[in-house]
């Protein structure tokens, strides 16, 4: 084509973002009525904990082509070879975004668990009904821990030292996906507040037909927090009460419809 048939040129850069909450959303669909019929944990039905481990996964991802992003416009002298959290502290690097790096790092050591397929052995009692009575884990010999996994679990424990997120891949499931989801949209809306439109904007998301009829959020309501709130809304009371004690959420009624102060809340 010469030059001068050229009629409109356009500049694009492959960057996911929060495109990929779409599939976040199909696998929180599907863990949810596992979920509700499994309100003792451990241990997770593997259905629900295929389904959230690939949603925080993804939730992750996501926020790593969000920054991304924002690192084109504001390259800072970091690369893609940089890491998330390392992206992270240069972005946000203020005192004030320390607590919420903190809880970032956690998420981050809970995906690892499952990127990198960390190995627990697992040893259960059960009575005569097959009833689980004691539990039991160690790592295995093979697993090497790296140093951000050994500093954020709780000593000679499983899970995470503030947040209580899983780091044995067979245990995430549906809280810890509630989780995830508050800290990533938080540090998006940090990005968001300090850096601005284009930069690190966040627009509506897609909401698929199946997480409306799940959760029944309505697809007009296609922001980060209405969403997330229809997700802690469906959430077991004792999960309810932690994730409000851990991430500073208060349970509100608002026009007679469960909902949640602070979700998006950044700084203290």
């Amino acid at each position: 084509m010469a030059p001068e048939d050229v009629v409109h040129r356009e500049k694009l850069i492959s960057i996911q973002s929060t495109a990929l909450w779409k599939v976040v959303f199909h696998c929180l669909s599907r863990a949810l009525p596992i979920y509700l019929r499994n309100p003792g944990r451990p241990p997770v039905a593997s259905p629900e904990n295929v389904e959230c481990s690939a949603a925080v996964l993804l939730l992750v991802v996501s926020l790593e082509s969000h920054t991304n992003r924002l690192m084109y416009f504001e390259p800072k002298e970091l690369t893609t070879s940089h890491n998330l959290l390392q992206k992270l502290a240069t972005f946000l690097g203020e005192p004030e975004y320390q607590a919420l790096l903190s809880d970032m790092a956690e998420v981050s050591v809970c995906r690892d668990a499952v990127t990198h397929a960390l190995l627990w052995e697992e040893e259960r009692e059960f009575d005569q009904k097959w009833d689980i009575q004691h539990q039991s884990w160690r790592l295995a010999d093979v697993t090497d821990l790296r140093r951000k996994t050994s500093q954020n679990l709780v000593d000679g424990g499983i899970i995470t030292r503030r947040l209580a997120l899983n780091a044995v891949p067979t245990h995430v499931d549906f809280v810890d996906c509630a989780k995830a989801l508050v800290v990533v949209c938080r540090v998006m809306r940090a990005l968001e507040q300090k850096y601005g439109n284009p930069k690190a904007w966040v627009g509506p998301l897609t909401i698929p037909p199946e997480f409306e009829k799940a959760f029944g959020e309505d697809p007009k309501t296609n922001y980060m927090e209405s969403v997330i709130e229809a997700v802690l809304s469906k959430l077991h009371a004792p999960h309810v009460e932690e994730i409000g004690r851990t991430l500073e959420i208060t349970p509100v009624s608002v026009n007679g419809k469960l909902g949640f102060a602070g979700v998006s809340q950044v700084l203290p």
